[in-house]
């Protein structure tokens, strides 16, 4: 999970249901919500209505392919939606059926796939 601080700015894991069962990181100032208030919750609940599709599909290519890269989302953050945000995640079956997300920010500076920031 250290490893995993390394280059993410939030780290989410996810129940077989998709509810969070952990997170980690600077989710107040980047979502607006504290840790305490995401848990326990459905993870598409705090991705912004314009993007609840592209997330619940990234979660089922996570289900099919037990991974996901360089996906990239909106979410609804403390002042508004935030910029893009890049996803990678994995869904361990030999844990238990978690899914471990990645979540970076492009105030970084990391440039995604199609080399916009």
């Amino acid at each position: 999970m250290a490893f995993a601080f390394c280059w993410a700015d939030i780290l989410f894991q996810l129940d077989n249901q998709q509810n969070i069962c952990f997170a980690g990181g600077p989710t107040e100032s980047l979502l607006g919500r504290g840790i305490a208030e995401l848990m326990g919750k459905p993870f598409t609940v705090f991705v912004a209505e314009s993007n609840k599709v592209v997330a619940e599909e990234l979660l089922s290519v996570a289900e099919k392919q037990s991974r996901m890269e360089n996906a990239t989302t909106h979410l609804p953050g403390a002042t508004g939606p935030t910029g893009r945000l890049a996803f990678a995640g994995y869904l361990m079956t030999d844990l238990g059926e978690y899914y471990f997300l990645a979540v970076i920010t492009a105030a970084h500076g990391r440039r995604s796939q199609d080399g916009k920031s």
